[in-house]
């Protein structure tokens, strides 16, 4: 793929793209990054790229002349490249969007400076924004170039091995603590485990830390991770309607998880899909329903007895790339509803995410 810049300071990224992983990508042809200076499109004698704001105020804002020509430069030149500016109101970045745009067959991130880009740049000649966070930084270049650093990765080959990249940490929690010699620095040791030679048990180690580290630091992640992936109901009642429910109300759902309850009853889930069919939906709907109800890699059943079980549960899911639709009796005694009605609600709301 080809990722741009679009920059008032390309020699900023000289020294970062021509450094170790990124370096090697480029020179092995696995990744091409480069640099479009607007200056190089104002028409002026002096390659103005900033001016006045209307209104008045402090600071200087990103003319939309320059930036305009470079953006459909850069449209000409790349086949289906998406254009994305860098602004405090753009979407969070993270590395689910890491790795949908290292899908794409080009990218091209606008940096901004001063106090802005000009918004008619941002509405007319831009595919969206992108927000590396709720932080302010003097221009778009650090922020680009975290981007292009997160998105090089995701592509084949560019990490030496690619289990490096779908171990990650925010997959689908944190990863697990890493370790290397002396086995013993100033009194600290290595879990003995790491030094046992048995690699099952070595495995076994490495889940439950990454667990323990998600729960302790980050419990959100194991959810926030995958929400392109997720659907998450707090409902009580029939728990065949609710993952009828759910499947016509969203596509990609492919595993079904619930507390409470210990089997699913097929027959009752063609009964709870039928009721749940708009008038206008035809067999062919109802087909597709019980297709993927099929596509279950797993349903997980029975009452999970404490957080950690739960979150064992809903991590082993989402690293094998399934959905997950939680469906929980939401009973005033049922001290696992409410521990996760208190941790999920607040983040993803009623309605799940």
């Amino acid at each position: 793929m080809h990722l741009t810049i679009v920059t008032i300071f390309p020699e900023y990224f000289d020294s970062a793209l021509g450094l170790g992983v990124l370096s090697r990508a480029r020179r092995e042809g696995l990744v091409e990054i480069s640099c479009v200076d607007p200056r190089e499109f104002a028409t002026d004698k002096h390659r103005q790229v900033d001016d006045y704001a209307f209104g008045g105020g402090a600071g200087m804002v990103m003319k939309p002349e320059p930036l305009f020509a470079a953006i459909r430069r850069i449209r000409e030149t790349h086949d289906g490249v998406k254009v994305f500016a860098l602004s405090p109101g753009g979407e969070r970045f993270d590395d689910a969007m890491a790795q949908r745009l290292s899908k794409l067959p080009a990218v091209a991130l606008v940096c901004g400076r001063y106090e802005g880009i000009d918004q008619r740049v941002i509405d007319h000649a831009c595919d969206g924004e992108i927000s590396l966070g709720d932080f302010v930084l003097t221009g778009g270049e650090p922020a680009a170039l975290a981007i292009v650093d997160a998105v090089a990765r995701q592509i084949p080959g560019v990490v030496g091995k690619e289990e490096n990249v779908e171990t990650d940490s925010h997959r689908a929690g944190l990863k697990h603590p890493v370790y290397t010699r002396p086995e013993v620095f100033e009194g600290h040791g290595v879990p003995e485990v790491l030094l046992s030679g048995d690699e099952a048990k070595v495995e076994a180690w490495r889940r439950d830390a990454a667990l323990d580290r998600t729960m302790r630091q980050r419990p959100e992640q194991i959810l926030f991770a995958a929400r392109h992936r997720l659907a998450l109901r707090f409902a009580g009642g029939d728990v065949e309607a609710a993952i009828a429910q759910a499947l016509i109300a969203r596509d990609r759902v492919a595993a079904a998880m619930y507390v409470g309850g210990t089997s699913l009853d097929r027959a009752k889930f063609r009964e709870a899909g039928d009721a749940h069919q708009s008038a206008n939906t035809t067999q062919d709907g109802e087909r597709k329903l019980l297709k993927s109800l099929g596509e279950f890699d797993t349903i997980l059943v029975g009452s999970f007895g404490d957080d950690r079980a739960l979150f064992e549960a809903v991590r082993s899911s989402l690293i094998a790339g399934r959905a997950v639709v939680m469906h929980i009796d939401d009973a005033s005694d049922d001290d696992t509803a409410l521990r996760l009605d208190r941790l999920f609600r607040p983040r993803f709301g009623e309605d799940g995410i």
